[in-house]
């Protein structure tokens, strides 16, 4: 009987762990210690249909969007049974996302972008939300910034958003840059600025 209960568990440990376990690490949730910002534009080319905007790069303002990552720290409940991590904890780091979600943002120009945002105006009213970017034709599915602060307001179940202006520059050809704050429930905030990108009306 002792035999056959040792068997069982080995044939478990095989199937379900540890190595899963450890691939995966024992990480459930994460907390924001910082924001990342980087100026990409849509392609529309396959397999990757988005592409980073380097310096000296330009991009047409309607294909222009930031995306917005986070400097995080991972950590996980105690969750363990016989040393080994249970499955609940091996869905990736931050799988089961923030444990404090978000209050608002602010995404503010830097300088003029057109004549009703002056520098320092925020944005808000003009931009659009999404969380991926990644396939074909996910770029028309952007919505409202109000379902997106609604959406996570009790926690941020992704790593990483972005954001795209609704509005055209004022000028042809044009160099801008932008700030975003962000705020958690609670009130602890992070800002950070985006490099500054060209961009074509």
């Amino acid at each position: 009987m002792r035999i056959k209960i040792k068997g069982t568990l080995a044939i478990l440990l095989f199937l379900l762990g540890p190595t899963a376990c450890e691939n995966c690490g024992e990480e459930t949730y994460y907390s924001i210690n910082g924001l990342k910002i980087y100026n990409f534009k849509y392609t529309g080319l396959d397999p990757i249909p988005i592409k980073t905007i380097e310096d000296g790069e330009s991009s047409a303002w309607d294909k222009f969007f930031v995306q917005v990552g986070f400097e995080e720290t991972y950590y996980t409940e105690n969750r363990k049974s016989g040393g080994y991590t249970l499955f609940a904890d091996c869905w990736g780091k931050g799988s089961l996302g923030s444990k404090i979600g978000l209050d608002t943002l602010y995404l503010i120009t830097l300088k003029d972008y057109n004549d009703e945002y002056l520098q320092n105006d925020t944005l808000n009213s003009i931009i659009l939300a999404n969380d991926l970017t990644n396939g074909i034709g996910k770029f028309n599915n952007f919505y409202s910034l109000t379902k997106f602060v609604q959406e996570n307001k009790a926690s941020i179940p992704n790593h990483e958003f972005v954001l795209k202006i609704n509005e055209p520059p004022s000028k042809d050809i044009g160099e801008y840059q932008f700030k975003l704050i962000l705020i958690l429930n609670g009130g602890k905030t992070f800002e950070n600025e985006s490099r500054i990108v060209k961009l074509i009306k």
